[in-house]
């Protein structure tokens, strides 16, 4: 009799952890849309609809836009016409760094980000990039991802980099509007480490969001415990007290190469909502990433990139970056997926009906309809070229232009496919 009793009392427990939790109120959940095999990038952005993403993230490398053949708005073009169309608001990522290289036009290759030409040059970007995106609702403009990889310990470079942040950051405002917010994308480890993190905090001191990168590992590129979510989100969080936190990225890799799995990547989902409702007042925005797991030929570009090709973790680093999907390359859900849904339907994201389960126990829950974009199956142009500015496109009725695209290396859009002519 006792234990049966015992055995209910875990069932009501585990309910009531699952049905209980902090509503979302204002907080924004986000996912890194990309492409699956067999996954275009429209169903895939509907899936994540479904789930209630509240914007997206673009990521615009300098070198991209204002390229060796002149100035190229293909890509804003297409951010203007899709995401309107679907409903969503974005936030942009200006990279004139990326990590561990700087993205400058070819012409200004080699100058200081404090010179003259430099910063005007990226202030007509910004205002080219404002007139291209009169359609389309920014939420939030960062300049810089991750940029403590090239700056490294440099005081020189660091200063030259707070003289160009702090001249771009006044004059997104100037053309946005004041309410625009702007920040510049750190990484957790470097934002959170005695040295850097004064460095991050002295760029952050006139930024209105701390953008951060969050993966949770070790050195060597294996994993540590998702247990560490709710310390690392405190350590960062004590640094700025007084302002609101973007997860921009957020991922755990499931591969076995870096000591992780499956069931570690769903627990990592489940810590990561758990620390969300404890600073549900600090942490305004938190980015999943990615949606699928990347292609193989992607990942071994991006080790040559990251100057990981031939070290020693070059295979772990790789294992990391192409097992950070919370869906197979192939279009399954991995449980990180099923998981993710889970948590965000409980919290009252979600724009289908939900069944939560719990031993035996169930609550459903219905939410509004997704707006979806009707597409047909049909071959684009390949990944990586370019089509005719003249292309028409009808989706939902309207006419619309496909411009030319190029595909970022983290953000793997779509051009609308010709069966839809």
């Amino acid at each position: 009799m006792h234990r049966h009793s015992y055995l209910i009392l875990l069932v009501v427990l585990a309910a009531a952890s699952l049905l209980a939790q902090e509503h979302k109120a204002n907080r924004i959940l986000s996912i890194d849309v990309n492409e699956g095999q067999g996954v275009d990038y429209p169903t895939a952005f509907s899936l994540a609809q479904d789930i209630g993403i509240g914007e997206v993230k673009q990521s615009l490398d300098w070198n991209y836009l204002d390229t060796a053949n002149g100035y190229d708005f293909s890509i804003i073009d297409l951010i203007n016409y899709f995401y309107p169309l679907m409903g969503s608001p974005v936030s942009l990522i200006f990279r004139p760094i990326n990590t561990n290289q700087p993205t400058l036009p070819p012409d200004l290759s080699g100058k200081p980000l404090d010179d003259d030409e430099v910063i005007q040059r990226f202030k007509i970007l910004l205002d080219s990039v404002k007139a291209h995106l009169d359609s389309t609702e920014v939420r939030a403009i960062h300049v810089g991802n991750e940029i403590s990889a090239y700056l490294g310990t440099d005081d020189a470079k660091w200063n030259r980099f707070t003289t160009f942040y702090d001249s771009a950051r006044l004059h997104i405002k100037r053309i946005w509007g004041n309410s625009m917010r702007v920040g510049s994308v750190g990484m957790w480890g470097a934002m959170t480490t005695p040295g850097t993190a004064g460095r991050y905090q002295s760029i952050n001191h006139n930024s209105d969001i701390i953008a951060v990168t969050y993966y949770p590992l070790n050195i060597d590129f294996t994993v540590r415990e998702p247990v560490v979510v709710a310390n690392d989100f405190q350590s960062l969080l004590s640094l700025y007290p007084d302002k609101p936190i973007h997860f921009v990225e957020a991922g755990y890799p499931s591969s076995a190469l870096c000591n992780s799995s499956q069931e570690k990547q769903k627990q990592f989902i489940i810590e990561m909502f758990n620390a969300w409702d404890t600073h549900k007042d600090r942490v305004e925005l938190i980015d999943f990433t990615w949606m699928h797991d990347q292609d193989s030929a992607i990942v071994e570009q991006w080790v040559v990139a990251y100057g990981m090709s031939g070290l020693p973790n070059a295979d772990k680093f790789a294992a990391y970056l192409g097992s950070l999907g919370m869906r197979t390359r192939g279009g399954s859900d991995k449980t990180a997926f099923t998981q993710l849904k889970l948590e965000a339907a409980a919290r009252g994201w979600g724009t289908t009906e939900a069944t939560f389960k719990s031993g035996g126990l169930s609550s459903t829950r219905r939410f509004r309809p997704v707006k979806h974009l009707l597409m047909e199956s049909g071959n684009g142009p390949p990944r990586g070229t370019r089509a005719s500015r003249n292309e028409m496109y009808s989706v939902d009725g309207r006419s619309i232009p496909a411009p030319a695209m190029q595909a970022l290396p983290t953000q793997q859009l779509f051009v609308l496919p010709a069966s839809l002519r």
